[in-house]
């Protein structure tokens, strides 16, 4: 069924025009004038803390969230307003801690008003349906886990689709956001150390342990999930900005792996690219 839907049913736009207008130019094969993702697709956003990552996760999990159109009612005239939603299930992995319910209500509840201020001028009265009750009906579908480690992570991706069946039979998971996928790089860094030390005081001359990157895991369960159920995946990871002092040591380049031999930590500020596409 997800090969069908991925060549029948694909996700839609960005709704960010410049977004939009970039993938069709560097991925003409696949983005149609109505879609610019796949199904399967991994999207990255990657930079320092406060750039804005997260602000944008709310504006997708909105998009993903709300309704295609609403019919609504304000002082006796009955009108059908485009709110360009989906309609669909979101799944948050809230690595950080972070995830603002408050937040995103009011993304929600200010990109309605300004949908529905086309329609009614700017109109702000008595809405039936309250807007209120829009918002709570479609945060239904917001389904928000909190891990605590990369393990932790893997585990609960590797669940989602058992999860899916159980509590949401009837729903699409529209969107999979990961925010941070860095969140939990420096007890992964201190894991590999200790790893890498107890095997050097074993005499262990077998390489580098293979179980010490849970990242792997995370990987795995994604790829799992791309192709069975097509959810498109939403990343939020660190990124390295260059310094202000030209004679400061050169930082790494922001997609540069930190993996070695002694040490396989989680690459860092970004995971190994998830290779190959997801539907075959």
């Amino acid at each position: 069924m997800s090969a069908i839907r991925y060549k029948t049913a694909p996700q839609g736009r960005t709704h960010i025009a410049s977004l939009d207008q970039h993938i069709t130019e560097y991925f003409s094969a696949t983005a149609t004038a109505t879609s610019t993702l796949n199904r399967g697709d991994v999207i990255e956003l990657q930079g320092p803390a406060g750039s804005g990552k997260t602000q944008l996760l709310y504006f997708w999990a909105m998009m993903t969230l709300l309704p295609p159109e609403l019919m609504i009612s304000c002082a006796g005239i009955r009108e059908r307003v485009s709110l360009d939603g989906m309609d669909q299930a979101v799944v948050v992995c809230d690595c950080d801690g972070r995830w603002s319910m408050r937040r995103l209500k009011l993304v929600m509840e200010t990109y309605i008003y300004s949908r529905l201020s086309t329609v009614f001028d700017g109109q702000r009265g008595h809405f039936d349906p309250p807007i209120s009750a829009v918002i709570t009906k479609a945060l239904q579908n917001l389904h928000i886990f909190r891990p605590n480690s990369s393990l932790s992570l893997a585990a609960t991706l590797a669940t989602l689709p058992s999860h899916h069946a159980t509590h949401l039979p009837d729903t699409e998971i529209g969107a999979l956001m990961i925010d941070s996928l860095s969140a939990f790089y420096w007890p992964n860094k201190w894991r590999a150390e200790e790893s890498a030390a107890d095997r050097k005081r074993r005499g262990d001359t077998l390489g580098p342990d293979p179980h010490a990157n849970p990242l792997r895991h995370v990987l795995a369960a994604i790829q799992h999930l791309r192709v069975t159920l097509g959810i498109v995946t939403y990343l939020t990871t660190w990124g390295l900005t260059l310094l202000e002092d030209p004679s400061a040591p050169t930082p790494v380049p922001a997609n540069t792996s930190m993996n070695t031999d002694e040490m396989q930590v989680d690459p860092y500020p970004v995971p190994t690219p998830i290779q190959g596409p997801p539907y075959f």
